[in-house]
């Protein structure tokens, strides 16, 4: 809330449409459950050490999605691969992975995943880069964020930190519903 006029604050307002569109069906009548997964990018953490992962999941649940707790792959081009393959044969819709996308040389992510992507969303990268530089300055310019479509799924790959996730959830939520319409419709859906 901006404490000067008493108006909600630009965030929360992005925050509440975006629940918004995940909690209202995008076609009437037509209920759409969006099948999420999480996969955490680490040769660190695990299942008691890991907050990014665990956020990311809590977010997803807020915002009404389905989610499972975050899975664990090593920082390992071979070991994401497998993990997100698996998650897209399996069925999920939405595919977070947080970790990796830095630029030191354990930060395999986008190296992992980016192939795999039938077609990549560079919007996401550059929505995300400058929502983190209004967060934590130039150093946002340093993640390689990106996101794509591997067959029927999104994926979206983002940094390990909480931050950082708080930072794309917003995004990331906002764009689900509709995105999943338009993978889904027989014909080109447009926005109304």
């Amino acid at each position: 809330m901006d404490l000067a006029s008493g108006a909600p604050s630009r965030k929360a307002t992005i925050s509440r449409a975006s629940e918004a569109r995940l909690t209202q069906p995008k076609h009437p009548g037509r209920e759409q459950r969006v099948r999420c997964a999480v996969v955490v990018a680490t040769s660190t953490r695990g299942p008691g050490t890991d907050a990014s992962g665990r956020l990311a999941v809590e977010l997803l649940v807020d915002a009404g999605l389905e989610s499972g707790q975050p899975s664990f792959a090593d920082d390992d081009v071979e070991a994401l691969r497998a993990a997100v393959q698996s998650l897209v044969e399996g069925g999920a819709r939405v595919i977070i992975v947080t970790g990796g996308t830095g630029i030191t040389r354990r930060d395999v992510t986008p190296e992992a995943i980016e192939p795999l992507y039938d077609k990549h969303l560079p919007g996401f990268g550059e929505a995300f880069r400058a929502a983190s530089m209004r967060a934590i300055g130039v150093d946002g310019l340093l993640s390689r964020s990106s996101a794509g479509v591997i067959g029927e799924a999104l994926l979206f790959l983002i940094p390990g930190s909480p931050g950082a996730v708080r930072d794309a959830m917003p995004l990331i939520v906002g764009a689900a519903r509709h995105a999943i319409a338009l993978l889904d419709a027989p014909e080109r859906v447009g926005r109304p």
